[in-house]
């Protein structure tokens, strides 16, 4: 699951992560186009995310599940901005 946060933010990091991992979603990502960084949750755990990475400039991610390649958190921002 991908959530692309701008006015949404606070809903999607308080209240979406445990909806979504008590629905055994095994990633949900989080990308902040006002704060410039992804955050990955993984390992869906009862109501919540056992592993939550921040990604910021110049990092990359991947979707473990899916055997594509990393993603660029600065070609994903540019993009948006287009």
């Amino acid at each position: 699951m991908i959530e692309v946060s701008v006015s949404s933010l606070e809903r999607d990091l308080a209240r979406k992560p445990s909806l979504y991992a008590a629905a055994d979603v095994g990633e949900y990502w989080v990308i902040d186009l006002d704060g410039g960084r992804a955050l990955v949750h993984r390992r869906p755990a009862g109501y919540g995310y056992a592993e939550v990475v921040e990604v910021g400039a110049g990092g990359e991610f991947a979707a473990a599940g899916l055997g594509v390649g990393a993603i660029s958190l600065d070609d994903l921002l540019h993009a948006a901005a287009i």
